[in-house]
Order: structure tokens, then sequence, then C-alpha cells
């Protein structure tokens, strides 16, 4: 129940919407972007450490701080400033 109005909250923002793509706010662009450098952060890091020479920990660790942590910034960075640039866009008109 909390989800269905979580999404609704976002759709009716613009954040997903077509209408909102249409319309030419950067907000979804920005979000996408966020979602694509997350991911190239996680191969990034997943291919380091499988290919870095080390101890499992070792591995485990370059994961962490050169995969996760950065993946995990930039998509919550994308959708934080997704969010703020469909407001702020709201608020100009």
């Amino acid at each position: 129940m909390q989800v269905r109005q979580a999404r609704k909250r976002i759709d009716q923002a613009g954040l997903y919407s077509s209408k909102a793509q249409q319309v030419g706010q950067p907000g979804p662009a920005i979000v996408r972007a966020g979602n694509g450098l997350a991911v190239i952060c996680l191969s990034f890091g997943a291919a380091f450490a499988a290919f870095a020479s080390g101890s499992l920990e070792q591995r485990i660790g370059n994961l962490f701080f050169l995969g996760f942590i950065p993946a995990v910034a930039v998509y919550a960075g994308g959708h934080i400033l997704g969010q703020l640039l469909v407001v702020s866009s709201k608020l100009v008109t």
C-alpha cells in the first residue's frame, strides 16, 4: 500500500512519466544517468576485485570500496538531484 502511494507521488512529480520527458525536464535524465553510472561503478569494482591479485579479504574490500560504496552514492545522488530538478522546475513555472 505504501509503495503504491510512493510511486503515485513520484509519478505526480513527473520523475518517471513520459509527460516529463516530452516537456524536457532534466530530472528523469539525471536519474537515468545516475543509474547507468552506478552500474558502471559496480562493474568496475567487480572486475577489479576479480582480476587484482590479493587475498579474498582484499578482493572483498576492493569490491566494497571501489564498487559498492561509489555505486550507492552515485545512485542516491542521481535520485536526489533528479527530484530537486523536478521540484525546482515546478517552482519556476
